[in-house]
């Protein structure tokens, strides 16, 4: 069977007009006129093409999905989700039919990060529409990482795992705040799949610990600081700010060093 698919991603400003159906504004050719043409959006567009091709299975894949207020976005098409094929009416005509209807070899996959604190849930008639399943962070995929590579790879892949459990810790119950999960919080594998080194104290330097320093701002991870300057007490230090990422540079790439072994 043959697949076929798009991808749209989610954001706070993103509405049903950009997503079902909406206006299309467009001047006539060869005049000033201001033409107004009612048409299908990413969902009706991908919605009529599976309806013409039935032996092919369309994925529609939306990137942060929870970034947009979802009820407003999918409107009315929220039934059409729970009840496919069935015609649903919709404020817009498109070749003089009001209808929609979502075909049952049309596959809407949504991703959503339950780390960012900006955007909300979702609420539960759009819940029970889907199925969810939990991706956690995984040092397996780290491992693998390019390991066609061969060895030097192997081992680059081999000190990420090791930075990858020492951040880990952070998230145990020892500081993390109790208001939060860690499989919520922690952060993902994808910070560690790099393919040499120095990217990975780039990705440690300028992402992860930013991200922490946010984490511990926001009350998310509560740390006690020290003066320790090496190690995993050095790394915690980093994140409370009591090492300066700037002045103090030979004390984050020993702590980095010692993180990796």
């Amino acid at each position: 069977m043959e697949i076929a698919w798009d991808i749209v991603q989610f954001h706070p400003s993103y509405g049903y007009e950009d997503f079902i159906r909406g206006i299309k504004v467009s001047t006539k050719p060869g005049s000033d006129t201001i033409l107004y043409e009612t048409v299908n959006k990413v969902l009706g567009n991908i919605a009529e093409l599976a309806k013409k091709h039935n032996e092919t299975k369309f994925f529609l894949i939306i990137d942060e999905i929870n970034r947009a207020n979802l009820a407003t976005v999918f409107g009315e098409l929220i039934y059409g989700l729970e009840y496919r094929a069935e015609p649903v009416a919709t404020p817009y005509s498109v070749n003089n039919d009001n209808r929609i209807s979502l075909p049952n070899n049309l596959y809407i996959i949504g991703t959503m990060n339950t780390a960012d604190k900006s955007i909300g849930g979702i609420d539960y008639a759009i819940r029970r529409r889907f199925l969810f399943f939990e991706l956690l962070p995984d040092a397996k995929v780290i491992s693998e990482y390019k390991s066609e590579r061969g060895a030097d790879q192997l081992e680059i892949n081999a000190q990420a795992c090791k930075l990858f459990e020492n951040v880990e810790r952070v998230f145990e119950e020892k500081y993390l705040s109790p208001e939060y999960r860690k499989e919520d919080v922690q952060i993902g594998h994808t910070y560690f799949l790099v393919d040499s080194k120095d990217k990975l104290m780039k990705r440690f330097e300028y992402q992860i610990i930013p991200i922490l320093k946010e984490y511990y701002r926001d009350g998310i991870i509560s740390i006690e600081t020290s003066n320790e300057i090496d190690g995993f007490d050095g790394f915690l230090n980093c994140i409370t700010g009591k090492i300066n990422m700037t002045s103090q540079r030979e004390d984050i790439e020993r702590i980095f060093s010692e993180l990796i072994m």
